[in-house]
């Protein structure tokens, strides 16, 4: 069966979309829902080459990805200079921190110790212009020994 990736013309955007399939937006009704089209106008939009802003951005903020790199590669190049005129352009968000945000959306029970953990290593900062490193362990964070302490084992049974 024939997608609507293969059918449409080479490009910056064609490409990252297809780059999608492989993080979850396996079907073109999933990129679709997610643009806030129906598959059918998705569809027309695409093999048109003329996907409105509205979806591009809809489609950034379901991905993760900077409005203004979705828009870049829609080559609605004016559009994504002027947002990053006034906003300022987008700070790559490092590799570490989508691996915890990652496990975060997998486990939802753990965001608030991890919110307390790096609540307490902001604080624990040095000033600038003073020595020293934050403790590995928060003294705050202690207090909460869910993921400090083993699991107890359990007795054998007779």
């Amino acid at each position: 069966m024939t997608t609507v990736w293969q059918v449409t013309h080479s490009g910056a955007l064609q490409a990252w979309i297809a780059s999608l399939k492989l993080k979850g937006f396996d079907t073109d009704r999933k990129l679709a829902h997610a643009a806030g089209l129906s598959e059918s106008a998705f569809s027309r939009q695409i093999k048109a080459g003329k996907l409105g802003v509205k979806p591009l951005l809809k489609l950034a903020l379901a991905t993760g990805e900077p409005a203004t790199l979705v828009l870049e590669k829609a080559g609605k190049h004016d559009l994504a200079a002027l947002i990053e005129s006034c906003y300022g352009a987008p700070r790559p968000v490092p590799p570490a921190i989508r691996d915890v945000v990652s496990v975060l959306e997998r486990h939802p029970d753990l965001a608030p110790i991890v919110a307390n953990l790096v609540k307490d290593l902001v604080v624990a900062r040095p000033e600038p212009g003073q020595s020293g490193t934050p403790p590995l362990v928060p003294q705050a964070a202690a207090s909460d020994t869910r993921l400090l302490t083993p699991a107890p084992k359990r007795k054998a049974r007779a």
